[in-house]
């Protein structure tokens, strides 16, 4: 019988402690400086623009690069081919 009911209030403990932890995990304890907890979050969410607004230069400033290769890749390949049709014509006469 005692065994039993040491049993049960491990599992009641176990169960209490498990509930508490999920609890406040999902519904934290507010903060007692919410002003600070505030100012964090503005910091943090300029810093998040600020790092968008590099990411976004910085694929504007790729896909110019990109674009840069493709048009020397395109001109070399025109320049093959008037090479392979001067070679050819070269080979005729």
């Amino acid at each position: 019988m005692i065994k039993l009911a040491a049993i049960f209030l491990l599992k009641c403990i176990v169960f209490t402690s498990i509930f508490t932890i999920v609890f406040f995990q999902y519904f934290p304890a507010p903060s007692s400086n919410s002003n600070h907890s505030m100012e964090s979050t503005n910091h943090q969410q300029d810093s998040y623009n600020e790092q968008l607004k590099k990411s976004k230069l910085l694929l504007e400033e790729n896909e110019a690069l990109l674009n840069q290769s493709k048009a020397l890749i395109k001109q070399q390949e025109d320049n093959l081919k008037r090479e392979a049709a001067i070679l050819l014509a070269q080979e005729k006469s």
